[in-house]
């Protein structure tokens, strides 16, 4: 899945330009996720709610962040832009 993911995150203009705004990692993932799980299921009326449980759910079955490499490749690619 994380693999999916930070592919979304390398493609998406939406998530260069909040990673050049300096936007929060998690409200990154969070957009990552939401895309990718309203498009999982085919609904794309998911609320931000329903997102959060299912990555409270997801983080629960998983002793790590399901999210940690997701999480650290935004970090490596806002430290790209510093240079």
């Amino acid at each position: 899945m994380n693999k999916e993911f930070i592919s979304f995150a390398h493609r998406s203009k939406v998530v260069r330009k909040m990673i050049d705004s300096k936007t929060d990692t998690e409200e990154i993932v969070f957009y990552i996720a939401a895309n990718k799980f309203r498009n999982i299921v085919n609904d794309h009326q998911l609320s931000d709610e329903d997102i959060q449980d299912i990555i409270i759910e997801l983080d629960d079955l998983y002793t790590k962040s399901i999210f940690k490499e997701l999480e650290k490749e935004i970090r490596k690619m806002s430290h790209v832009d510093k240079r």
